[in-house]
């Protein structure tokens, strides 16, 4: 009888396939397809800048100094900015302080890097140059998401890269990084290669790449291919696997913050929450006593109305509220 049951479940399920993949095709049709509007060239691609990494998926390259810009439309410029490295593939910048005594450190994806802007007004770089003493170091890159910082804390030895004995971290996170963890269909278009954490028993464990583990989700896969959801930038991934990806994002925040301290006995590792981003991740770090600075409530401007990254003037305004927040300015 169970496996009649099995069967008919089996049946509806094919049927059901075929109806909306008919249904798709017909309406996908009418829709028609986006046109991408933005167009992304310089160094960055001509001198494989962005380089295959077996730990984090992919890095820039470094030491080097690339251009990157972004034509909408093809005639509206968004950004034309370069890019520089130092041999540990990290950003760099012109502002540092005299004889610092303390590091900061920063993790994160593009909006820690400081995509389209130039080196000097990247948040790492304003925060140094808001507060004396302090050597920032920038280990975020664009794409990034938290297992990135996980690897890079757990795997790197970045104790022997510092200048300085103590200071802080900021893991600086944006409601991207909650799907960056599964590779939800957009995060598969530039982070295939990108590490994937199974939260198994309490225990993060790496099983293999986000293309990989998308295998798992063959439905998912099947309706994600749908023609009205991609016009409609809808991925079921982000819907029916949120709260995995949720409790995840949290084990490895968590676990981050213990290699962080593990490393840096005298120093405090800080989770800041983005401006406009949500802080659902919250919810799932109640208990663990990391310290946060939430500025979901805040608001920022666009370095362009069709590039969602923040702008120089609103690196340099956030850089100062973290350092009031922390003590360390009037």
């Amino acid at each position: 009888m169970r496996r009649k049951s099995i069967i008919v479940i089996a049946i509806n399920i094919l049927v059901f396939a075929a109806i909306w993949y008919a249904f798709d095709r017909y309406c996908g049709h009418k829709l028609g397809q986006r046109k991408p509007l933005v167009r992304h060239e310089g160094e960055i691609f001509t001198r494989n800048f962005i380089q295959d990494d077996s730990l984090l998926g992919r890095k820039p390259q470094g030491p080097m100094t690339v251009s990157s810009y972004k034509i909408f439309k093809d005639k509206d410029t968004i950004y034309n900015v370069r890019y520089t490295t130092d041999s540990l593939s990290r950003r760099i910048s012109n502002c540092q302080s005299e004889n610092p005594h303390s590091f900061a450190l920063f993790f994160g994806g593009s909006f820690a890097f400081g995509e389209g802007l130039e080196n000097h007004n990247t948040l790492p770089c304003m925060f140094e140059q808001t507060v004396q003493g302090f050597q920032s170091y920038n280990y975020s890159f664009s794409g990034y998401g938290t297992q990135q910082m996980y690897a890079q804390l757990k795997h790197l030895p970045i104790r022997s890269q510092l200048n300085q004995k103590n200071g802080i971290a900021i893991y600086v996170f944006i409601s991207d990084h909650i799907y960056r963890v599964i590779g939800d269909d957009r995060t598969l278009l530039w982070g295939a290669s990108f590490p994937y954490y199974e939260l198994s028993e309490g225990k993060l464990q790496r099983k293999a790449t986000l293309a990989e583990q998308s295998e798992n989700y063959p439905l998912i896969r099947f309706f994600n291919k749908s023609r009205i959801l991609r016009y409609y930038n809808i991925d079921l991934k982000q819907i029916f696997l949120k709260k995995k990806a949720l409790k995840t994002t949290a084990a490895l925040i968590e676990e981050s913050a213990k290699l962080f301290h593990g490393q840096f006995e005298n120093s405090d590792f800080y989770l800041l929450i983005y401006p406009r981003s949500e802080n659902t991740i919250l919810k799932y770090l109640d208990a663990s006593g990391i310290k946060v600075l939430d500025y979901s409530d805040l608001e920022y401007s666009q370095i362009h109305p069709e590039d969602r990254h923040p702008d120089a003037d609103s690196n340099l305004k956030l850089s100062r509220k973290i350092a009031i927040d922390l003590g360390l300015i009037q």
